[in-house]
């Protein structure tokens, strides 16, 4: 609360000196640490203060309206009756002078700009229902953990008074929908459409009495509960209203969610060998109720969805040629078909979110849009993970979180005291960790552990395991890098955090950072 307070306060005051300054506030800590609810409360707690500001300023406004009204004309008694004399729009309202409301009554600019602003400020909080849903996901240390960085720029008039917002998003964990650790849940949308689907849903979305442990991308981890006693239900309607609050309309709705259930039945397709031989060397999809069902609410042929997980396309000077792929590379396309239909699905949502809280929307004309002043901006990133089990994308996260940390020991320790030496002010010196060379050895160039990992990555019929040997060989020597002969013949890396060390497995480490659409995502864009 402190913090939201100086910051809007800091950006007041600026205003009134006619300097308009951007605030920021950066949200950090290990995972589980209370982030996204700290988020949360201070998006709240600015909403609330903008209102204060919206008072402050209608009370002014009305004040000078007052002054500006003329005295109502009197009519004697003698004068035959007559309509009345119409009032200027800034005047008391008939409940101020204690007389009836008038009918057909405009309301004054005041009012219409107060409406306007609390809408907008619900507008922006109700954005978090519906990013929490796609984005949050239950771990084993925080049963709403955001699975992906969030920066929201929430916009003022000079007056404080909230105007408009937008947010961005970063690294969506794709990875997540195809495969969860123990004690950890997929997504929280898929849970709270099984638990939040009416029986007409159910049946348009052939979900039927399916279950959670029914879809592969859910039993994974044979977790289906969250622990902190919300319901997954209650977050369905919560997750609906706040849809219908920002203006989705049903058709798009319907359509997120048939997409959500898309998913799950693409989860439940399985192959079998193509060849007759059983060579193992083509493969084909089980003409099943999941495949089916997942066609029908792409909208796709079975076909085209077949073409599409089990062959490749390769272009061979001016053709293209349709490779066939094992049982097992056809699971792979079909993990990266499910990830580029969720995540663009997720794009699409962000971009309706922002679309509905911006100052572009369409809800206002372009002389009614406030524009804004300053903002402040509230960054909602991953917290430090160190997990039984670390891989890529614990290993992106935590650069996020030693980068921030950098930015945390310029800003109150480095550039702080610089000041105090340039105005000669006695003070003792303060120590503190500089992870410089923790930065060095992740995200340096040529030398640096990604560097390596993408230079790997174009090297033709590279492996995890060459990837680990580089790594031994390069980075042996630097102070943060560690490597015990059991971790490596376990192709397993330490680094030195300043939180403390991570050990990583290098096993899909070249698969993750190629990221691959598949060509089972291309057909089924083109289509």
């Amino acid at each position: 609360f402190a913090v939201a307070d100086d910051a809007f306060r800091g950006m007041i005051r600026s205003c009134e000196m006619r300097r308009p300054a951007n605030q920021s506030i950066l949200v950090s800590g290990e995972s589980g640490a209370g982030k996204t609810w700290t988020s949360k409360i201070c998006m709240k707690y600015i909403a609330v203060m903008s209102c204060s500001q919206q008072k402050k300023a209608g009370a002014s406004l009305q004040a000078r309206s007052i002054a500006l009204t003329p005295p109502r004309r009197r009519r004697s008694a003698s004068s035959p009756s007559s309509a009345p004399t119409p009032e200027p729009a800034f005047s008391l309202s008939p409940s101020q002078r204690g007389e009836s409301p008038e009918p057909d009554r405009a309301p004054s600019p005041a009012s219409i700009k107060d409406r306007r602003s609390k809408g907008m400020e619900n507008q922006v909080l109700s954005s978090n229902p519906i990013l929490e849903s796609f984005g949050n996901a239950r771990t084993v240390r925080n049963d709403n953990s955001s699975r992906f960085g969030k920066f929201v720029e929430i916009r003022f008039t000079r007056d404080g008074i909230l105007s408009g917002a937008a947010v961005e998003t970063y690294l969506l964990e794709k990875v997540r929908l195809v495969t969860q650790s123990p004690s950890e849940r997929n997504f929280h949308v898929f849970y709270q459409l099984l638990a939040g689907a009416s029986p007409a849903q159910r049946a348009s979305l052939l979900l039927k009495d399916f279950q959670a442990s029914d879809f592969a991308l859910l039993r994974g981890s044979g977790t289906y509960e969250r622990r902190d006693g919300v319901s997954d239900l209650d977050m369905h309607l919560d997750m609906v209203e706040a849809m219908m609050q920002l203006g989705f309309p049903e058709s798009e709705q319907a359509d997120i969610l048939r997409l959500v259930a898309a998913v799950l039945f693409l989860g439940n397709i399985s192959f079998t060998p193509g060849d007759s031989g059983g060579d193992g060397e083509s493969s084909t999809v089980v003409k099943d109720e999941w495949a089916m069902s997942a066609c029908s609410l792409l909208d796709i042929t079975f076909d085209t969805l077949e073409t599409g997980v089990c062959f490749k396309r390769i272009q061979v000077v001016k053709d293209i040629v349709s490779k066939p792929l094992t049982v097992a590379k056809a699971e792979k396309s079909k993990e990266a078909l499910i990830k580029a239909v969720y995540s663009s699905m997720f794009d699409v949502i962000v971009d309706k979110v922002n679309s509905s809280i911006s100052l572009s929307s369409s809800s206002l004309s372009a002389a009614a849009r406030p524009a804004h002043d300053a903002s402040i901006s509230i960054l909602d990133i991953f917290g430090f993970e160190s997990f039984k089990h670390n891989s890529f994308e614990q290993l992106c996260i935590n650069l996020c979180n030693e980068a921030l940390q950098q930015q945390f020991n310029r800003f109150v320790f480095k550039l702080e005291q610089d000041i105090y030496e340039s105005e000669d002010i006695l003070w003792s010196f303060i120590a503190f960790p500089d992870n410089e060379d923790v930065l060095a050895l992740i995200d340096a160039k040529r030398t640096g552990i990604l560097s390596l990992l993408d230079e790997k990555c174009l090297v033709p019929k590279a492996t995890d395991s060459s990837f680990a040997r580089s790594l031994y060989s390069k980075c042996k020597d630097h102070g943060r890098f560690g490597a015990t002969p059991i971790q490596q013949a376990e192709g397993k890396f330490s680094v030195q955090h300043y939180a403390r060390d991570v050990v990583y497995d290098t096993v899909g480490f070249l698969e993750k950072n190629t990221d691959e659409l598949g060509n089972a995502s291309l057909v089924v864009t083109n289509r």
